[in-house]
């Protein structure tokens, strides 16, 4: 993920003056000939690196095993290339196992950071990049906050410290400007009729079961029930199986899976995450995670992160789904981690459907601290995803 710009004409006339025939001045650069001159030619290299105007940071990436003399070779070609510009100059060590201490000591004295490792390495330069970038960009707009009497009434119900029912999941996304499906409790067969008739047939059926957070696994999902008979027959089976609690809710329209959540991650806080959703989160580990509070330009970079991104913009004749929809669910999920964070052990909506008009979510997960007030204590209660 580290961008490797190509270099100007400027530049490669001054790469070539100096590099030994056959040797190409483009970017990457492989500045080693002969090995004849080598310090001049690298750092007149890495000079010319730094200047260009496409370039924000130069690696010198080398074996950083022991010089013939202290202070010499790339120890001295990094200390002095770094001190000529003010752009980031590190070395990068291919091996780490072959780091010399006292040459990587010399150029961090230097002010030159010894990166040990090329894959942990460029991931440090990837993360600068990033870090860059997120100060280049405006300040997060106001956050659409939700009423003070709202957020005291759920930090009161997650204060009791126990998991939230399905619909209360939906309902605490709902008051949170994020869009759900209806869905309705019942615990007969006679209630689960008159809840159908309030969120309109077809309907989907679900276990309203306590500790079963995998409906579908346990057999507890019926999916698009078209009438009374259907509804009927669903429920004495889950009931007889699962016990009698369920939960009725609206067919969604049909859209590419996600899934959002809420993570506690001490001692950063609380995360919002976007991932791959449906029945194989788990497997894909398809996952986006970012600090609340988000705006939708932060938000739509995270979607941006995910493997599972192109689907979003329609497949095999699929109309491409509302991409600022999603982003804005992300936005709000993330004012509920700025608000709640510090009571929950878990949410997780999963799936959130997102379609050509928008998203909606149809299942939800909220886990709270299991002790008065929402305080912390052992294990690791997190939805799987």
């Amino acid at each position: 993920g580290v961008p490797l710009p190509p270099v100007g004409e400027g530049t490669r006339r001054r790469l070539a003056a100096v590099l030994e025939e056959g040797l190409e001045p483009a970017n990457p650069l492989d500045a080693w000939g002969t090995g004849n001159d080598h310090e001049p030619i690298f750092l007149e290299a890495v000079r010319a690196l730094a200047d260009d105007p496409a370039v924000a940071a130069v690696a010198l990436c080398v074996d950083l095993t022991t010089e013939p003399t202290p202070g010499a070779g790339y120890v001295r070609v990094a200390a002095e290339a770094a001190a000529a510009t003010a752009k980031p100059v590190v070395l990068l060590a291919n091996l780490s196992s072959a780091v010399d201490p006292r040459d990587a000591a010399f150029v961090r004295a230097a002010g030159v950071p010894v990166l040990e490792g090329t894959v942990t390495g460029l991931a440090a330069i990837r993360h600068l990049l990033d870090h860059r970038d997120l100060r280049a960009r405006p300040p997060l707009a106001p956050a659409r906050g939700v009423p003070a009497p709202t957020t005291d009434r759920w930090r009161a119900r997650l204060g009791q410290g126990t998991p939230l029912s399905e619909v209360e999941g939906l309902s605490l996304l709902a008051d949170y400007g994020i869009p759900v499906v209806a869905a309705v409790p019942a615990s007969s067969a006679a209630e689960a009729m008159a809840a159908a008739g309030r969120v309109g047939w077809p309907v989907a059926l679900k276990t309203a079961a306590p500790g079963i957070a995998h409906k579908t696994e346990a057999g507890g999902v019926r999916l698009g029930l078209p009438g009374p008979a259907e509804l009927r027959a669903a429920y004495h089976d889950l009931a007889a199986r699962l016990g009698p609690e369920v939960t009725v809710a609206a067919m969604a329209p049909p859209g590419v899976e996600l899934a959002l959540g809420v993570v506690p991650e001490p001692p950063l806080g609380p995360l919002v995450m976007v991932a791959a959703g449906g029945t194989l989160v788990e497997v894909l580990r398809d996952r986006a995670f970012a600090l609340p509070p988000l705006d939708l330009v932060r938000a739509l970079a995270m979607l941006e992160r995910l493997r599972v991104r192109p689907l979003l913009d329609g497949v095999r004749g699929a109309a491409p789904a509302d991409l600022e929809a999603v982003a804005s669910a992300l936005v709000r999920l993330g004012a509920i981690a700025a608000d709640l964070g510090d009571l929950l052990a878990g949410l997780d909506v999963n799936p959130l459907l997102a379609g050509p008009d928008g998203c909606i979510a149809v299942d939800a997960l909220v886990l709270c601290y299991a002790s008065p007030g929402g305080e912390r204590r052992g294990g690791d209660s997190r939805p799987s995803a």
